[in-house]
């Protein structure tokens, strides 16, 4: 028997120096099942870092997917999703509140 499947959903604060990131472990029928913080820098290049470092802190092999609330959490500091899903070994996705042109 295999243990149910969990997302990991990574979000981002605003903020002047320093952006926060949370990550939500969601249930398959959307219940909360474990939280974790970390931060990067705001213009840095430490976003893809934090979600590794996050991720890992969890220690949750039944996290099965990642899920992203944006690419550029922190003024261009782009989240490398081809490195995170190596990282991580896991699918990872983005999604965006915005068209696209």
């Amino acid at each position: 028997m295999t243990s149910p499947s969990r997302t990991l959903g990574i979000a981002f604060s605003g903020g002047t120096h320093v952006s926060y990131v949370a990550g939500a472990v969601v249930r398959g029928d959307f219940a909360l099942d474990g939280l974790a913080y970390d931060s990067c820098s705001v213009g840095g290049t430490d976003a893809t870092d934090a979600i590794r470092d996050l991720a890992t802190s969890l220690d949750r092999p039944d996290v099965r997917h990642v899920c992203l609330a944006g690419v550029a959490p922190a003024w261009f500091n782009l989240v490398d999703l081809d490195r995170l899903h190596a990282a991580l070994d896991r699918p990872v996705s983005a999604v965006s509140y915005e068209p696209s042109p």
